[in-house]
C-alpha cells in the first residue's frame, strides 16, 4: 500500500499533466482562431478606428519594445524586496531581492497558497510575515495601476487609448 507522501506527490504530478494539457489544448486553440477573432474584432469597429487600432497593433508587435520596460519592472521589485526585508530584519534580504520568483518572493506565480518563502518570513516573526504580506500586497496595486502604466507608455510608446 502507498503511503501518504507518495500519494500526494502522484496526485500533483498528475495535477500538473492536467493543467499543461489544458494550457497546450487552450494555446493551440488560440493561436488556430487568433485571425478570426481579430477581423471579427476589427469589423465591429468603425473603419478609422480599425485602421488605427491595426497600425498600432503593428508598432508593438513590430518591435521589442514591449520588453524593453521589464528591466526597469524588476529593478523596482528587487529593491522594494530588498528595503523592505532589510527594515523587518528577515535574514539574506539581498539574496531574496535577487533570487525571489519574479523578484517578488511574496507572490508566487504558481497559484494561490503557494507561496515559495513563507516559511522564511513566518519563522523569521509572524509580524515580519504580515508586514512582508502588506508591503507587496501595497507594491502590486502601485505597480499595476502606476508603474506599468507609464514604463509601457514610455517604452511602447502608446499615449492614448483607442476606446
Amino acid at each position: 500500500m502507498l503511503s501518504k507522501p507518495a500519494l500526494t506527490i502522484g496526485a500533483a504530478a498528475l495535477s500538473l499533466v492536467i493543467e499543461l494539457v489544458t494550457i497546450f489544448i487552450l494555446v493551440l486553440l488560440l493561436l488556430l482562431e487568433a485571425p478570426k477573432m481579430r477581423r471579427a474584432i476589427l469589423g465591429q469597429m468603425k473603419p478609422h478606428r480599425a485602421e488605427e487600432a491595426t497600425r498600432v497593433a503593428g508598432d508593438v508587435n513590430g518591435g521589442d519594445r514591449l520588453h524593453a520596460g521589464e528591466p526597469a519592472d524588476l529593478a523596482h521589485r528587487g529593491l522594494v524586496v530588498f528595503v523592505s526585508l532589510l527594515v523587518l530584519g528577515v535574514p539574506y534580504p539581498l539574496l531574496w531581492a535577487c533570487g525571489g520568483p519574479g523578484g517578488l518572493p511574496a507572490h508566487d506565480r504558481r497559484g494561490p497558497g503557494r507561496h515559495t518563502d513563507r516559511a522564511v518570513r513566518v519563522h523569521h516573526s509572524v509580524t515580519a510575515g504580515i508586514a512582508t504580506a502588506v508591503v507587496f500586497l501595497v507594491y502590486t496595486q502601485v505597480e499595476n495601476h502606476i508603474l506599468n502604466p507609464v514604463i509601457m507608455s514610455k517604452t511602447v510608446r502608446i499615449s492614448r487609448c483607442l476606446c
